[in-house]
């Protein structure tokens, strides 16, 4: 999957709800949702949860793995976010230093066990590529 179909996917789910799938508003009430067949409606955060809690001590890893990665890129984003609109010189750069330090740690982690399913790989380089971005603007140099 090429950086434009990631960048494609991404803009066309921004919005989203993650918590609309589980509430029945057809009553003007919520209730939960309790049918097993409304299963595909869950998100994908989710659906992983679910398979983990089900799953063995390889998929338990697997899944401990990608939200460690996720949450790395989702810090980095966040420090490099900070960065930018920092008043100060001392926090800018304290803050690009940690978002560095994230975007290092995810690649590292990343590139010593790539995560196996299509749908976490996407969504991990979508932030990965977010994070990207925003070091180049902080004036970050990058290798591949």
């Amino acid at each position: 999957m090429g950086d434009a179909e990631i960048k494609d996917s991404v803009q066309q789910h921004a919005g989203f709800d993650p918590f609309a799938t589980f509430y029945d508003d057809s009553n003007n009430a919520p209730q939960l949702l309790t049918d097993v067949s409304k299963f595909s409606l869950l998100s994908t955060s989710t659906k992983g949860l679910l398979s983990w809690m089900l799953s063995g001590p390889h998929e338990q890893f697997e899944f401990n793995l990608c939200e460690f990665i996720r949450t790395e890129l989702e810090l980095g984003i966040t420090f490099a976010s900070l960065a930018l609109n920092s008043k100060t010189e001392e926090r800018r750069l304290r803050c690009r230093e940690n978002a560095r330090k994230a975007y290092d740690t995810a690649r590292h982690f990343w590139k010593e066990r790539p995560v196996g399913e299509p749908t976490a790989q996407r969504n991990l380089l979508a932030r990965l590529i977010t994070l990207t971005n925003l070091l180049l603007q902080l004036g970050e140099t990058l290798e591949e």
